[in-house]
């Protein structure tokens, strides 16, 4: 069984969609379930199989990383949680499950990528498991760096008590010297 703190296997069950457009028509494929790995005789990762149905179910490891808490929390928060599923389409006719994530951003860099990309809502028991994740490692607070302005000067550190140490803001931003008048600025 590969199921760890950071990491499960899922079985993912692709099933075609014929779509019609007039006279034309397209075969996509969708994610028609979302497997557990089985408790007796577990798959390795990569193993492909056929489900009940005769649909394709490729097995891949669903793996949680520390630096996308962030990204997690995010897709929690929405109002459906999804997963994401990236396929490969090179091979025929079907489309062939890649990897997994739940982590919209890296969905986001694959269909910038013009990549195939599914989406699936997220089992109540991955929210959970991810849930307990985030609150193990901690929530992932992006800091910001403050911007700049164009013409603002920054401060130099070996200058004490000079003039541009006097013009600094109470919040440290240099203050510009011009008046409202002089800048243009009507009431």
């Amino acid at each position: 069984m590969t199921d760890s703190k950071n990491m499960k296997l899922l079985g993912i069950e692709l099933s075609p969609l014929e779509l019609r457009s007039g006279r034309w028509v397209l075969q996509e494929w969708q994610i028609d379930q979302i497997w557990p790995e089985p408790q007796d005789n577990p798959p390795a990762a990569g193993a492909q199989e056929q489900s009940a149905k005769g649909n394709p179910v490729t097995w891949l490891p669903f793996e949680l990383h520390r630096d996308e808490r962030s990204a997690y929390r995010f897709n929690l928060n929405s109002v459906v949680p999804h997963l994401f599923v990236l396929c490969d389409d090179s091979e025929g006719d079907e489309w062939q499950p890649m990897q997994i994530t739940a982590c919209q951003d890296l969905a986001a860099s694959w269909l910038d990528g013009e990549q195939k990309v599914l989406e699936y809502p997220m089992p109540e028991a991955l929210q959970c498991w991810m849930e307990a994740f985030i609150t193990e490692h901690g929530e992932l607070i992006e800091v910001k760096k403050k911007k700049r302005y164009a013409g603002e000067k920054r401060p130099k550190d070996n200058e004490q008590g000079t003039e541009s140490a006097d013009k600094s803001t109470p919040n440290g931003c240099i203050a510009n010297n011009t008046t409202s008048a002089e800048a243009g600025d009507h009431p």
